[in-house]
Formats: C-alpha cells, sequence, structure tokens
C-alpha cells in the first residue's frame, strides 16, 4: 500500500487566532486517521511558482485513507474555522514506491 500526503499552502491569514483554533480542533481528528506531520511551516524558499507563507505535508498510510479524512465530517467541522481566516490550497497526492 502506497502513502499519501495531504499538502497545505498558506497563502495569505486574515484572522490568526480562528487559524490556531483549527489547529487545534484538527489535531485530534488528524491522530484518529494516523496523520503524521512530515513538514510543519519550517524554514523554505520558493524557487519557482507562487511564494507561499507556509507549508505543512500529512503522511498518512493510503490515499483512501488521506481521502476518507478530508471528508469525514470531524475534519469537514474543523475546516471552517480556517475557510475565513487564511487562503489555503490543499492537495492530496499519492506516493511514489519504486517497481
Amino acid at each position: 500500500m502506497m502513502k499519501a500526503y495531504v499538502i497545505f499552502r498558506l497563502k495569505a491569514v486574515y484572522d490568526a487566532e480562528k487559524l490556531q483554533q483549527y489547529r487545534e480542533l484538527a489535531r485530534p481528528c488528524m491522530i484518529a486517521y494516523k496523520a503524521r506531520p512530515i513538514v510543519l511551516r519550517g524554514q523554505q524558499e520558493c524557487l519557482e511558482g507562487e511564494e507561499v507563507l507556509a507549508t505543512v505535508v500529512l503522511e498518512f498510510e493510503s490515499y483512501e485513507t488521506a481521502l476518507a479524512w478530508y471528508n469525514s465530517p470531524e475534519y469537514q467541522e474543523c475546516k471552517k474555522f480556517r475557510e475565513d481566516a487564511a487562503d489555503i490550497d490543499t492537495v492530496i497526492v499519492e506516493g511514489f514506491s519504486p517497481a
């Protein structure tokens, strides 16, 4: 089974307090789906494309698990806290396993 990654690209923050609430509420949901943070807003430099404020990458056991987490009622409830708080691109991508 190939791992999957959810990538968040933070482009703008409109309400830092509400965004922090989202992070706190999302944590238990991430744990329930065994999401493993592998990138958390560390140092970054845009080499090509559009500059973003921060990047977060979560690793999941599979693509199906990542989608199940994202579409879960628990996460959708948490997501409401960030929708007006920030401009964020979100992508789910399947990992690569050499043949």
